[in-house]
């Protein structure tokens, strides 16, 4: 009976606590920081709780750029589980976001929430959509590199490896979409397709630094497997500049302590040692 006492106080308590999280989230008056901290709070309630979800979706398309793009960023919570109830509406919703926001950071934050939805392997249209928008030169740079960034979830798929690819390699590409074209095959680090175009980036000066320092990262795993890997980057970590000695004393690092700072880096979606997700989208 004690027990059974605990757990309805639990759910009572958690009841409370998330009506306090939707009135917060809701009060016009309220601080914009404690309504922020409120909407990044109701993520975790709203793939059972239709009200949670409903309240996220009405936030992210009739509320000030930072209202919104914060329920944008957290209905992506619910995209990455295909079975609750609001998943469908809320694709929906995001892609509307998507077409229709005037602001260019809610419309990248709408990409990446949708993240998870490039993953099922029947979602094929909506990869090849999402590939469109990051080959699109018509749009704004932040919305490819978010497009860019979506479809790393779904890398290793026949249709987007070779998207990801051509745009890493594209010389004529910005610096931006390029980079993040690489950093979205990170689960492809040790494919030769991949690490051999990377090591060709990292050693050439003429490179867009950004770039640069994304490529001598992306050596980190191969240089376990290629002895002309790890020579290359023993002679990065002495050159010049700064940023690109210290990515290549990153990248040649085993210990662990390291491990999170090249999954951060990157946007691994899991921790294969730890065993855990990681969740990428509350670092963006």
């Amino acid at each position: 009976m004690l027990n059974l006492g605990l757990i309805a106080l639990a759910i009572l308590a958690g009841l409370q606590d998330r009506s306090a999280l939707i009135a917060s989230a809701r009060n016009p008056e309220a601080a914009l920081a404690d309504r922020i901290a409120a909407i990044r709070e109701l993520r975790v309630h709203s793939q059972n709780n239709d009200e949670v979800a409903r309240l996220l979706r009405d936030l992210a398309s009739n509320e000030s750029e930072a209202i919104r793009r914060r329920a944008v960023q957290s209905l992506g919570w619910i995209v990455g589980n295909p079975r609750c109830r609001p998943y469908a509406a809320t694709v929906e919703a995001l892609k509307k976001v998507y077409e229709g926001d005037s602001s260019p950071s809610v419309r990248a934050m709408a990409l990446k929430a949708l993240h998870f939805a490039t993953h099922p392997p029947e979602a094929g249209t909506f990869r090849s959509w999402m590939i469109g928008l990051a080959r699109d030169r018509a749009l704004k740079t932040e919305v490819r590199v978010a497009a860019a960034w979506a479809l790393a979830t779904a890398s290793t798929y026949a249709d987007v490896t070779p998207a990801l690819k051509s745009l890493f390699q594209d010389s004529a590409e910005t610096p931006e979409v390029r980079s993040q074209a690489l950093k979205s095959l990170h689960l492809l680090m040790a494919d030769r397709e991949c690490w051999e175009p990377a090591l060709q980036v990292a050693e050439d000066i003429r490179q867009d630094l950004d770039l640069r320092e994304a490529a001598v990262l992306f050596l980190w795993s191969a240089k376990s497997r290629e002895s002309s890997v790890k020579d290359a980057l023993t002679r990065l970590a002495a050159d010049f500049p700064e940023r690109i000695r210290k990515a290549a004393v990153m990248s040649l690092d085993e210990s662990l302590w390291n491990r999170p700072e090249i999954l951060k880096y990157f946007r691994f979606r899991n921790d294969s040692v730890l065993r855990r997700p990681i969740e990428v989208l509350e670092l963006e």
